[in-house]
């Protein structure tokens, strides 16, 4: 695999940014990472809201890893954020191959907060 796009499909929110410089990649599961995956480049389109993230090397078959993406803030709207996300073999004009959706629930702040 030589790279992952995440296209947002649901969630309120359409303007947050994200952090590109600070996207990772990790082979293994979340919270339970493995070796990190060099990440030659990640961009934004923020019309399409489509994040890309290029490998240095190709992924090897098989391999299940995980994405860490930075928003520079959390949306400002609660709600559930959905992302197709399709991955992209190495080389020239690659066919992309839909994988699912990653999901990402953003709570209202004031959920958690405490009166004094």
């Amino acid at each position: 695999m030589g790279s992952v796009t995440l296209q947002q499909t649901e969630g309120v929110d359409r303007f947050f940014q994200f952090r590109l410089d600070a996207t990772r990649a990790y082979v293994g599961e979340p919270r339970n990472f493995g070796k990190e995956i060099p990440v030659a480049e990640t961009t934004f389109d923020n019309s399409q809201r489509l994040l890309s993230v290029r490998f240095a090397q190709p992924v090897a078959p098989g391999q299940q890893i995980t994405i860490v993406v930075r928003p520079q803030l959390n949306p400002d709207t609660a709600g559930t954020y959905l992302w197709g996300i399709t991955a992209y073999p190495a080389g020239e004009q690659p066919a992309g191959q839909f994988l699912g959706f990653g999901r990402i629930n953003i709570y209202d702040s004031s959920t958690y907060r405490t009166s004094r």
